[in-house]
C-alpha cells in the first residue's frame, strides 16, 4: 500500500516537474526530446531500457558514428592517437561520440572539432546545467555548436557514480562502432565496450605499450577478439565501407 500511495504522488506530481524541467531546459538554451519526437536518435530504441527523455543542446546530426572512449588519465599517447583518429574520421563526415570526461574523451571531441565540418556529440553523466567537469564548459559551448551535449538525466543533477555505467550505455548505442583507447581491466570504457558487443555493434581497440596499466584493458579487447584499429581507415571501412582515405 505505501508503494502505491507513493506511485500516485509521483504521478500527481508528474506534469508539474515535467513544466519545471522543462524550463530550466529553456534557460540552458536546450530542448527536452523524448521518445515519441521524431527527432529522438532511433538507435537508443535498441536498448531494453532507452531513455525516456533526453535533455539535448545542440543538434543531433543524421550520419554514421563512431565512438572513441578511453582512460581519464590518458598518456601524451593516447590522447595523440584519440585525436587523431576523431579528426580523421570527421573530415569523412563521421559524428564522433564521447562521454565529456578527461582524457581520452576530450581529446576526440576536440579532433573532431578540428576537422573541416567535423560533428560530435557529448553524453554527460550529469546534468546539462552542472559544470563538470570543471573547466570544460568551453569545450561544451563549442560541441553545442558543431553537434550536441546530451544527456538523460534532469538539468541540475549533479555527477553520481552510478550515472556513468547508465550513460555509457547510450554512448555504446549511439554508435555504430566503438574505438576503446587506453582503459584499465576495470574501467567505464570496457562497460561501454560490453553494451556495443550486446546491440551487435563493432568494437575497435587501439595497442599500447605492454607494461602500461592503461594498454590492459584494449589488449584483453584484442585477446577477446576486438578489431586491431591502427588507421582510422580501420573504422571508415566499416561504418563507410564505399569511403577511402
Amino acid at each position: 500500500r505505501t508503494q502505491l500511495l507513493r506511485a500516485q504522488e509521483v504521478a500527481a506530481r508528474a506534469a508539474e516537474r515535467a513544466a519545471r524541467e522543462r524550463e530550466r531546459a529553456d534557460h540552458l538554451g536546450a530542448r527536452l526530446v523524448t521518445r515519441l519526437d521524431d527527432s529522438y536518435p532511433r538507435a537508443l530504441l535498441d536498448l531494453p531500457l532507452a531513455p525516456p527523455v533526453l535533455a539535448v543542446s545542440g543538434e543531433l546530426p543524421l550520419a554514421p558514428t563512431v565512438a572513441i572512449v578511453g582512460s581519464r588519465r590518458a598518456s601524451p599517447y593516447g590522447r595523440e592517437v584519440a585525436e587523431t583518429f576523431a579528426r580523421a574520421l570527421a573530415a569523412h563526415g563521421v559524428v564522433i561520440v564521447s562521454g565529456f570526461a578527461r582524457g581520452v574523451d576530450a581529446a576526440a571531441h576536440r579532433g573532431a572539432l578540428a576537422a573541416n565540418g567535423g560533428r560530435t556529440l557529448a553524453v554527460l553523466g550529469c546534468g546539462l546545467g552542472v559544470d563538470y567537469p570543471s573547466g570544460h564548459a568551453a569545450l561544451g559551448v563549442d560541441i553545442a555548436r558543431q553537434g550536441a551535449l546530451i544527456s538523460e538525466f534532469p538539468c541540475l543533477a549533479g555527477p553520481r557514480t552510478w550515472h556513468f555505467p547508465v550513460r555509457n550505455r547510450v554512448i555504446a548505442a549511439l554508435a555504430g562502432a566503438v574505438l576503446v583507447v587506453q582503459a584499465a581491466t576495470r574501467s567505464g570504457s570496457l562497460v561501454t565496450a560490453r553494451h556495443a558487443l550486446d546491440l551487435g555493434r563493432e568494437v575497435f581497440a587501439v595497442p599500447g605499450e605492454i607494461f602500461d596499466e592503461r594498454s590492459l584493458g584494449p589488449h584483453a579487447l584484442l585477446r577477446d577478439g576486438a578489431a586491431l584499429a591502427l588507421h582510422p581507415r580501420d573504422l571508415l571501412d566499416i561504418v563507410l565501407p564505399n569511403e577511402g582515405t
